[in-house]
């Protein structure tokens, strides 16, 4: 799995994805307190432990 890159594309599609929501959620109307915990929220679930 790791040779056919599937790893790589998953992780690539996770970062996409991600960036996404995160820039439909700036251009959102929610609270910036709203926004920092989402954001928080995001970046933790998506990032990958060492």
């Amino acid at each position: 799995m790791t040779d056919a890159g599937a790893v790589e594309h998953i992780e690539c599609d996770i970062a996409r994805r991600t960036e996404r929501a995160l820039t439909t959620l700036r251009a959102s109307t929610a609270t910036t307190y709203a926004k920092g915990g989402l954001t928080a929220m995001a970046i933790s679930a998506t990032q990958r432990a060492s």
